[in-house]
């Protein structure tokens, strides 16, 4: 009886601590699903990043009020949050809506050198002799 009481003691202590953000990233324009967006707090080793569906489940319970959110995907915006909106929560759903990043490229011209090629008629004849050669190694493998 002591040990259950304890077990439930620990679990009540564990889902109090655990605080999760839960939700889907999104194109801002298309509401597309994004794949693979990163989910971070700005200068800690903590993170999480969305499913190939655009879902995302990131436990943010080593949060503090000081911590930025950041969320990040190549070709959007990266889009910044204070954590402190969410860590009194036990979990939070939170969509996140990012804004596609276009750049302007200066234009790229790329040249075909051509390499030049010549051969004398001496040179011309060495490599004749030198593919009907190999030519009649092969026939003699053969």
């Amino acid at each position: 009886m002591k040990c259950a009481f304890l077990f439930a003691l620990l679990l009540l202590q564990l889902s109090i601590n655990s605080q999760s953000l839960n939700g889907v990233v999104l194109d801002s324009v298309s509401n597309e699903k994004l794949p693979y967006a990163n989910l971070v707090l700005k200068d800690k080793n903590v993170g999480a990043y969305s499913n190939e569906d655009g879902s995302y489940n990131f436990d943010i319970s080593k949060a503090t009020i000081n911590d930025t959110l950041v969320i990040s995907l190549i070709g959007y915006y990266n889009k910044k949050m204070a954590a402190f909106n969410y860590i009194n929560e036990s979990t939070y759903n939170l969509n996140f809506q990012m804004e596609s990043k276009v750049e302007d490229l200066e234009e790229v011209i790329t040249h075909l050198k051509q390499k030049e090629y010549s051969i004398t008629k001496k040179g011309f004849q060495q490599e004749i002799e030198k593919l009907l050669f190999h030519h009649q190694i092969c026939l003699v493998e053969k």
